[in-house]
């Protein structure tokens, strides 16, 4: 009966769903805690930390922390990660890195991948704060989501606003697929795995379109392709190419 809220202002707010009013009040409010996230809020996961540390809340925000939250005592947050950009060649991290999104695989909840503005996904530990496990560079523009295989939880999935959605395994520091419409000019915003085919997921768009791809059937091409009624899909055209890397 929780439901966890990121906000623009960089506050985390907790309802409780059963309040039967339009105009709830958080039950709890980040708003005076001194460690709060500073800037926006951009995803928040449940995680099932077993019978030691139970439920905890996780979030990322454009201020490049990633934060874990416990209601035991209040509302108390801890920083897990303060996400860097990869600098030179020899693997220097400087800068820090907007998170735009986050998943933690079925399979291990001390782990999570976290996808930042710079277009980079990394692995991460609860037992290390300030290094990665893994990181993996393929999208040229802002990842706006990350998903784990519900099936095969090393297996995942990202989409980007260099107008592509890259298939990932957690071994390997590239992507191993990436899926583009011919005639898809625009960000792709979000993707989710099928609760039923381990070889499906859906992926929609900024013109609106809906898209799910079967890796059983083609990796080339969509096997549904849909848009909003009365809006067409553009004609395959000789579009620019996807935005490079900043």
């Amino acid at each position: 009966h929780l439901l966890a809220v990121g906000l623009h202002d960089g506050t985390v707010n907790i309802y409780d769903v059963r309040q039967e009013t339009l105009k709830p009040t958080p039950v709890f409010d980040s708003r005076s805690l001194n460690n709060a996230h500073a800037e926006p809020v951009w995803t928040c996961a449940w995680v099932d930390k077993g019978e030691d540390k139970g439920e905890v809340l996780v979030t990322a925000s454009t201020d490049g922390r990633v934060l874990e939250w416990t209601m035991v005592k209040g509302l108390e947050a801890s920083q897990l990660m303060m996400l860097k950009q990869v600098g030179d060649s020899e693997g220097v991290i400087s800068r820090t890195a907007s998170g735009l999104c986050l998943d933690v695989p079925r399979d291990d909840p001390t782990t999570y991948l976290a996808a930042c503005e710079d277009g980079t996904v990394h692995k991460c530990s609860d037992a290390y704060a300030e290094q990665y496990l893994e990181s993996y560079v393929g999208h040229t523009g802002p990842v706006y989501k990350v998903r784990s295989s519900p099936y095969v939880p090393s297996v995942f999935v990202s989409c980007s606003a260099d107008w592509t959605v890259k298939l990932w395994t957690q071994s390997t520091s590239t992507p191993i697929q990436s899926f583009h419409s011919a005639d898809l000019n625009d960000v792709v915003t979000d993707v989710c795995w099928s609760p039923r085919s381990a070889t499906q997921f859906a992926s929609v768009a900024g013109d609106g379109r809906i898209e799910v791809w079967d890796l059983g059937h083609s990796l080339l091409d969509p096997v549904v392709r849909e848009r909003g009624v009365g809006v067409p899909l553009p004609a395959v055209d000789d579009a620019p190419p996807p935005p490079s890397s900043p």
